[in-house]
């Protein structure tokens, strides 16, 4: 979740400064750190509610890795 956030604000500041430079230029370190921040955040809180009760983690069909329980309905 980390990742695909981060990634995402690299997305973000390309669009903001090829595309829209007016509002690329305006972004400052305290910005681009709000975005990683919200990013880690997000990341965080998304691993963390199955340690909340929340979902659960269980092996993938291939057994490599962890992944959501999808299969368990509650």
């Amino acid at each position: 979740m980390a990742s695909i956030g981060l990634l995402t604000v690299v997305a973000v500041d390309r669009y903001l400064t090829i595309c829209r430079p007016d509002i690329g230029r305006r972004m400052t370190t305290r910005s681009y750190a709000a975005l990683i921040l919200a990013a880690w955040i997000n990341a965080v809180f998304w691993s963390s509610m199955p340690t909340a009760g929340w979902a659960s983690y269980a092996p993938d069909p291939t057994g490599a890795t962890c992944t959501v329980n999808w299969r368990k309905n509650d």
